[in-house]
């Protein structure tokens, strides 16, 4: 931990003396809206702050749950409690590094360094980065509709260390991005034991700006080589006070593993206060020779009752934050969504079960930096039982 802290401080100092270096003879300005932000006016370098709270709390009941009953209590919890410092230099490399303080150790979350504008492939990355796989993955804990993501993410890869190169074509409508990763431990270091390739086409079919609607559709594969041999079906139902249900109820995936297929398909739909979202994953794991079938998908709707449209980022194939028409704390009520979320997954063929979660969620923006959602969980998972639970979370992020 102690390693960890000297290198976010070493961060910090270089990156503001590096800005302070270069913007000395220039005149600085600084920003503060969404986080800190110092950048020289040529727009060549700029270094900025920033970080999220997040604070759960959770009524749990379990309703005839069998094995690992005993670890299912209410509580109270810091989900997230991240802090990042990215930056710009000479206007065409980037930097980002972002520690989570949640729970009893500091983990590495973005460390990374990005090169715009490179021949051919477009911006470079290398680093510990998310790969892309998953719109809903691929989209900031700040900014998901509900508490945590649907069950189906529990095969998204999310964070390793590797090089990814993303590029967007047909005026950034089109984006497609590829990389090669080690898998990496909460510091971000890897040995060449575990390995994947990982890529991702996405876009914006449909735009009609008139209309505020948006059609999103994406595909991504990945090859994984797991370094010890076994590929785990252990999910929580959508509550992450829960405990883990273990699928794999044969123990077919625990040893002998040689490789694991993963694809997604992806679809986003936007017509001003309404929204669709569904994604559905695919996985062949192959153990003895045999491959074996998982798959699972969710979909859900949302409905912005204050008229707001979910923000999208074009060129990052994402969702992003958006600002309430009527913020809190300006003399408006900011702005109210509700949305409800049906999630499934099977493990039948290595002699498995079913999972299915079915989420209610209601989320109010009180401005761009506050936010406070309550989601109603109910989950079943073959060979466990059934869970009820209430959670709710005060978020603030800048």
């Amino acid at each position: 931990m102690k390693k960890i802290h000297r290198m976010f401080a070493a961060t910090c100092t270089v990156s503001m003396l590096m800005l302070g270096l270069n913007a000395s003879s220039k005149a600085a300005e600084v920003k503060l809206k969404g986080g800190l932000h110092v950048f020289d006016n040529t727009g060549k370098f700029k270094f900025s702050v920033g970080g999220r709270i997040q604070n759960d709390w959770a009524y749990l009941r379990p309703d005839n749950l069998m094995k690992a009953s005993t670890n299912v209590e209410s509580g109270t919890e810091f989900r997230r409690i991240r802090i990042y410092l990215k930056g710009l230099l000479y206007g065409f490399a980037g930097f980002k590094a972002q520690y989570d303080f949640a729970g009893s150790k500091v983990h590495v979350k973005d460390m990374y360094v990005t090169f715009k504008h490179t021949p051919l492939l477009g911006t470079l990355t290398i680093g510990h980065q998310k790969e892309p796989f998953s719109l809903e993955e691929l989209t900031s804990s700040k900014y998901i509709t509900f508490v945590e993501r649907a069950l189906t993410s529990k095969f998204s890869p999310s964070r390793n260390t590797g090089l990814t190169v993303k590029r967007a074509f047909l005026h950034r409508r089109l984006l497609v991005t590829g990389g090669a990763y080690l898998d990496a431990d909460s510091t971000g270091n890897a040995t060449t034991q575990g390995y994947s390739f990982t890529a991702r086409i996405a876009g914006v079919p449909l735009k009609v700006s008139q209309r505020n609607f948006l059609l999103h559709l994406g595909a991504a594969y990945s090859y994984r080589k797991p370094a010890e041999e076994k590929y785990s079906i252990t999910v929580r139902p959508e509550i992450h006070m829960a405990p883990k249900f273990d699928l794999d109820y044969a123990g077919m995936l625990t040893s002998g593993v040689t490789n694991v297929h993963l694809s997604n398909t992806e679809l986003a739909l936007l017509w001003g206060p309404v929204s669709l979202q569904a994604e559905g994953v695919v996985v062949f794991a192959e153990a003895g020779g045999e491959f074996y079938k998982i798959y699972g998908f969710y979909s859900y709707a949302t409905w912005m009752i204050t008229g707001e449209m979910r923000n999208y980022k074009e060129g990052a194939g994402k969702l992003k934050g958006f600002k309430p028409v009527n913020p809190a704390g300006n003399g408006g009520c900011g702005a109210w969504e509700l949305g409800v979320r049906f999630a499934y997954l099977d493990a039948g063929d290595i002699n498995g079960g079913e999972a299915r979660s079915m989420t209610l969620g209601l989320n109010w923006y009180m401005n761009e930096y506050l936010r406070v959602s309550i989601n109603y969980v109910y989950a079943d998972m073959d060979n466990y039982g059934s869970i009820n639970a209430v959670v709710g979370r005060l978020q603030a992020a800048f």
